[in-house]
Parts: structure tokens; sequence; C-alpha cells
């Protein structure tokens, strides 16, 4: 392997280092929400706080292995 094919794989790395720190925060952002929603009671006109974050963090982690695949295929296939 050359030099500069192991730098992109670094690139690569620190990418997908950068997106499981954003996934793990997305996760604590769950929680945190979960944990303050408990005592509250349900409005029925519009979604709570935690039903907004959770969803959003669910469509994250449903397209999340897709993004992997395409980040390192792109990466090592665009950097020959």
């Amino acid at each position: 392997m050359d030099q500069d094919m192991v730098g992109y794989i670094v690139l690569l790395v620190i990418v997908t280092l950068l997106s499981v720190i954003q996934n793990a925060f997305f996760a604590s952002k769950v929680e945190q929400e979960s944990k303050s929603s408990t005592g509250k009671t349900n409005q029925k006109c519009c979604p709570s706080a935690f039903e907004r974050v959770f969803t959003a963090n669910q469509n994250c982690r449903d397209a999340y292995p897709t993004f992997l695949a395409v980040l390192w295929c792109a990466g090592l296939l665009c950097s020959q």
C-alpha cells in the first residue's frame, strides 16, 4: 500500500469515528429527554420533545449503515 492510500484510509477512519461520536451524542439526547419527560403529561395537539428527539435518532440509526458503506466505498474507489 502506498503512502497516499494510507492517508486516505486514516481520513476515512477519522470521519467514521466522528460519526460514531455524533450518534452517541444523539443517543444521550434521547436518554436526557426521556428522563426529563417522564413526569409530564402528553399533549394531543403536538408531539413531545422526547418523541421528536427519539424519531430523529431513529432516522439517523436507520441510515447509518448505508452512510458508512457509501463513505468507505467512495473514499477508497475515488482515491485511486
